[in-house]
């Protein structure tokens, strides 16, 4: 008998190449596998396939996506988060089919729903339409920090101005608005104001006898109407999840745009929000803070 020149087990270089192999089969069928159930919102085909809505557009993860330089849409400065936030203003003004109460929410808090917000109306704004920007979310106010301007005077003291109107119509009204005019042409913002002492809630009753005034919806008793003032109310509202602040202003709404997070959202949440809760229907979905790899 001859001794073998080399053993003929174990065979250490095809063992771990069938090792990788193995290995490399069980990841792709692992990341397959957690692929398919996970039912987060992550693209606008998610927003479609999983949740049945309208997407409005995708907004890349930045450092920058509170500042006021989002809302200089005269810069030349091309950036990503600008860019996909105009297409969602395009996408926005393609919905539109008479609603002229909008309410921009939440799910959940830190979305990003005021950035959205204040772009949508300012985008608008620039179109021609007459909009008046309003921060409803009295527990959190940030509209007035965007714009760079201060939340002494807002809603929650300012609303109960409405009862004036009904003495000079042709007066009141017109200069109520223009005390809260911005920089920026067609675009009016009426903050928060002040903590309210007791309740944080909006009052409704209030709020819907000024969009009357404004939209050109009152009749006078001579049973003429108004002159509308503003062609679009934009209200950024508290998230979901805090209470049922956007619940309430969801009554008197023609359309919500909601706010999410990509990877955070469940398909779930959307579809409950939309079947079970909100009074008004959801025009369409901006999924925010989307990664590279979500892309």
């Amino acid at each position: 008998a001859q001794p073998p020149d080399r053993p003929t087990s174990p065979q250490t270089l095809s063992t771990m190449l069938l090792a990788a192999a193995m290995s490399l089969l069980f990841m792709i069928l692992l990341v397959l596998l957690f692929d398919w159930f996970d039912t987060t919102i992550k693209t606008s085909e998610d927003v479609i396939n999983l949740a049945g809505l309208v997407p409005l557009g995708c907004v890349p993860a930045s450092h920058k996506t509170e500042s006021i330089e989002l809302l200089n849409l005269a810069a030349k400065s091309s950036i990503p988060v600008r860019e996909a936030l105009n297409m969602v203003g395009i996408n926005l003004r393609a919905q539109l089919k008479g609603q002229r109460f909008l309410l921009v929410s939440g799910a959940r808090t830190g979305v990003g729903a005021t950035t959205v917000a204040a772009y949508l109306a300012t985008s608008l704004a620039q179109t021609g339409m007459r909009v008046l920007l309003l921060d409803a979310n009295l527990r959190r106010p940030l509209l007035h920090k965007v714009f760079r301007g201060p939340n002494t005077n807002g809603l929650s003291n300012r609303l109960a101005d409405v009862e004036r109107f009904q003495e000079q119509p042709t007066l009141y009204p017109r200069s109520w608005l223009q005390r809260w005019k911005t920089p920026i042409a067609n675009l009016w913002l009426l903050p928060a104001g002040p903590p309210p002492a007791q309740s944080t809630a909006v009052n409704i009753q209030e709020l819907q006898q000024l969009k009357e005034w404004l939209l050109g919806e009152r009749r006078m008793l001579d049973h003429s109407n108004v002159s509308p003032l503003i062609d679009l109310i934009v209200c950024d509202t508290a998230p979901l999840c805090e209470g049922s602040d956007t619940y309430g202003l969801s009554m008197i709404a023609d359309g919500i745009v909601m706010v999410i997070e990509a990877g955070k959202e469940q398909k779930e949440t959307l579809c409950d929000t939309h079947a079970l809760h909100l009074q008004a229907p959801i025009l369409g979905v901006v999924v925010n803070r989307q990664k590279v790899g979500q892309m």
